[in-house]
């Protein structure tokens, strides 16, 4: 899958964007009271029941929450070397893009579409909230600008123009998500392409979310980085 990313002129970006994405997913589900650690020579020990929850209030206290779950693997070997708490589902918001972008570059792959393919926004698209690219209902681009926005800005209206060009709707878009997840053995669900909140009529969060557990993340990082 990367080797369409290296032909690309914008490599730079996406392979700053993937580092950057595993380092949200270890910030971003944190929260550890017993954790194992693997050193160079891979021996796992335990870590201190005192100096990980000192670590915990430490994160608490810089930004204001303490995660719940986190998992760091070593990419090369698939190894875990620090986990906890890793097959509870949670709310993954933008994370969601990651999967996005699987497909994606998965259709690039098969020739179903390419980066220089041209795409018409929706108003749909152009509806999403949140973190966007400001697209406006008619505008034109092409994929790789589409799947820049996605990937660096994190856009919601990009997300859904992508998912609109591959599978017509955002909705049979996030069909494929959820099979895919099933083709990859992750665990979770998908109700959207951007991972944005699903609300209810007065604003209120409903129950129904795309959710992964941190183990599954980061697999899926994994596979987009190797495919």
């Amino acid at each position: 899958m990367f080797n369409i990313l290296r032909k690309s002129h914008k490599n730079y970006y996406y392979n700053r964007l993937i580092y950057k994405l595993l380092l949200m997913i270890i910030a971003f589900l944190f929260l550890s009271k017993s954790i194992c650690f693997g050193y160079e020579n891979r021996d796992a020990v335990e870590l201190k029941f005192d100096a990980a929850w000192n670590l915990q209030m430490q994160f608490n206290k810089n930004y204001g929450y303490a995660p719940r779950a986190f998992v760091l693997y070593d990419i090369d070997s698939e190894e875990c070397l620090v986990s906890y708490n890793v097959h509870k589902e949670l709310g993954i918001a933008s994370i969601s893009k990651l999967m996005t972008a699987y497909i994606l570059f998965e259709a690039i792959e098969n020739g179903e579409t390419s980066f220089d393919d041209r795409v018409d926004i929706s108003d749909f698209a152009v509806s999403q909230y949140g973190d966007e690219g400001r697209l406006r209902t008619g505008m034109n681009f092409s994929v790789r600008e589409l799947a820049n926005a996605l990937l660096i800005c994190s856009s919601n209206d990009a997300a859904v123009a992508i998912a609109e060009h591959i599978a017509g709707t955002e909705q049979e878009f996030v069909q494929i998500m959820n099979s895919k997840l099933d083709e990859l053995g992750l665990e979770g669900k998908f109700t959207n392409a951007s991972g944005l909140t699903n609300e209810g009529e007065n604003g209120e969060a409903l129950a129904d979310q795309n959710i992964m557990d941190a183990k599954s993340i980061a697999k899926l990082a994994m596979s987009i980085i190797k495919k």
